[in-house]
């Protein structure tokens, strides 16, 4: 019985150790882990790549890039030229966070206040190009087209 009294009171002393060797090992272990994936994953997408991810097309984000919204980096290049245009996946994840429709959303009102807002800009549109459909007024259509 004594030998197991001190075999107990042996681990008893030690138990700190062992439980904050065990704590460092796991916390490396799991600070090791959080870099190869903070390694894995791209910091920063092309149009093309953020278009495929979010399901946001690229004349959308040139919009929201132009319009100071969101903010892209162009080596050496602007967004209105041709050229690779890159975009922070943490900035893009937080503007469309920013942008979330809710579950609960009336999407009739939400279409209703988009009308409003773009009404004009339509109305606008339609007054330069005449009809708005971009075809020339009174056009005579030939036999069989």
């Amino acid at each position: 019985m004594r030998d197991i009294d001190e075999l107990l009171d042996a681990i008893e002393a030690r138990l700190p150790l062992i439980v904050r060797r065990a704590v460092e090992t796991g916390l490396r272990e799991a600070f090791e882990d959080l870099q190869a994936q903070q390694r894995a994953v791209k910091r920063f997408v092309s149009l093309a790549d953020a278009e495929g991810l979010y399901g946001i097309s690229r004349r959308q984000l040139v919009t929201f890039i132009k319009a100071g919204k969101l903010g892209a980096f162009g080596p050496g290049r602007d967004v209105k030229t041709k050229g690779k245009v890159l975009v922070d996946v943490q900035e893009l994840d937080q503007f469309i966070l920013q942008y979330r429709i809710a579950a609960d959303a009336n999407l009739e009102e939400l279409a209703d206040e988009v009308i409003r807002t773009i009404g004009p800009a339509v109305t606008k549109a339609k007054a330069v190009t005449g009809n708005g459909s971009g075809t020339t007024r009174n056009r005579k259509l030939r036999p069989g087209c």
